[in-house]
């Protein structure tokens, strides 16, 4: 198994470092986004992590937000937000980016840990089943275009013919 990428943007220095030193715990690669929204973007673009957590708020409000919406248009990750705005407008901002988990600060680093990896499971997941539907998709428009495929060769066990 390849090792897996974990962009951290989050501007609470004690907050990332306990983030961090949880997830190297689990032997996660936690890469620390660049301060700004528009390079963390960037940094997501070159690196592909397989997750992004990310603050609500970066350099302004809703800077993460907006940064979550731009990587996700460009790669297909899961975003896990923290938030330390609680208003509805935060989290239903926050919900136009698709998050697989929005926390409210003060968070439970513990839970925090479990909804990466559950993340990161289910999404591994979801690929496989959008690369299966495209392969039934392709096979379904050449049998209707009249393609068909054969086995000029195909050996089969004996047991399995008794």
């Amino acid at each position: 198994m390849s090792e897996v990428k974990i962009l951290i943007a989050i501007n609470e220095a004690l907050l990332f470092n306990d983030i961090e030193n949880q997830l190297k715990d689990f032997n996660y690669s936690v890469i620390k986004a660049p301060a700004h929204s528009s390079e963390i973007v960037n940094k997501a673009a070159d690196i592909i992590p397989d997750l992004v957590v990310i603050s609500t708020i970066l350099e302004n409000k809703y800077a993460g937000i907006d940064a979550a919406l731009k990587i996700k248009d460009k790669i297909n990750c899961p975003i896990i937000f923290i938030s330390s705005d609680d208003t509805k407008e935060a989290y239903t901002k926050a919900k136009s980016a698709n998050p697989i988990a929005y926390f409210s600060n003060p968070i439970d680093i513990e839970n925090l840990i479990r909804t990466i990896e559950l993340g990161i499971t289910n999404h591994k997941l979801q690929e496989e089943i959008v690369d299966a539907h495209k392969k039934y998709e392709l096979l379904l428009k050449a049998s209707k275009a009249g393609v068909s495929v054969s086995y000029t060769h195909l050996t089969l066990p004996t047991s399995d013919l008794v």
